[in-house]
Parts: C-alpha cells; structure tokens; sequence
C-alpha cells in the first residue's frame, strides 16, 4: 500500500525533528534524515527546497507537539 504526501511529508518531518533534537542543524543531514525517514532524499526536495525549510517546518512542529502537551494557548503575532 502506498503512503500518501501527507503521511510521507509527516514521517520526514519526525525524522527531521528527532535528528536535529539529537545532533543539531549542522550535525543533521538531509542523508541522515532519508535514512531515518525511509524516504528517498530526492523525493525529500518535492516537499522542502532545502534543508533550512525543513528545519523551520521541525521546529514548528516540534513546538506544536510541545505546545499540545501543556494545553496552553499559544498567541501568534
């Protein structure tokens, strides 16, 4: 069965999430997070231009994991 670009987008973003967490913006590659993800690092780049994009859409999602744990409402400006 084949995933859809929602459930690939979503396991790109926890492997990114978790590496960065684990070794940081420059200790993290986009290699690295094909191999955790199981995803093609070509088929990475239809979803993010680069490897700052990503990090910007982990850390939103990191946050937003965080932010659901504490239930507490999060003013955006």
């Amino acid at each position: 069965m084949r995933r859809t670009a929602e459930q690939t987008r979503l396991l790109i973003l926890i492997a990114a999430s978790d590496l960065f967490a684990e070794r940081g913006y420059l200790g993290a590659s986009l290699g690295d997070i094909s191999e955790r993800s199981g995803v093609a690092k070509s088929n990475i780049f239809h979803f993010y231009k680069n490897k700052d994009e990503l990090w910007k859409d982990a850390v939103d999602y990191t946050f937003n994991k965080i932010s659901a744990l504490v239930d507490v409402p999060v003013l955006h400006n």
